[in-house]
């Protein structure tokens, strides 16, 4: 998790697997944030656990606003990413 941007990275140069926009597309509608693929960005660990394990990976950027964000927005982002932990551990097999 990180703290700006109110967006959701779920892909890495391909090495993603096919049902890692479907899962992006349903954290999205599940919290307020938008599913992003990105191109050309590189060094993170969700790219790292993508490339090794070939497994759905997602960084979720927290919040919108400049940081440091206000303490009095950390309910809301508290709400939505457990709504996103919720929509993960839905799909856990």
């Amino acid at each position: 998790l990180h703290s700006q941007g109110g967006e959701i990275y779920w892909n890495y140069r391909g090495y993603e697997p096919p049902e890692s926009r479907e899962l992006a597309t349903r954290l999205a509608a599940a919290s307020s944030y938008r599913a992003v693929e990105l191109s050309g960005s590189d060094a993170g660990y969700k790219d790292w656990f993508i490339q090794t394990f070939r497994k759905p990976g997602f960084t979720v950027e927290l919040g919108i606003g400049k940081n440091p964000l206000p303490l009095a927005d950390f309910e809301d982002m508290a709400l939505e990413t457990g709504l996103i932990l919720g929509t993960i551990l839905s799909n856990v097999k």
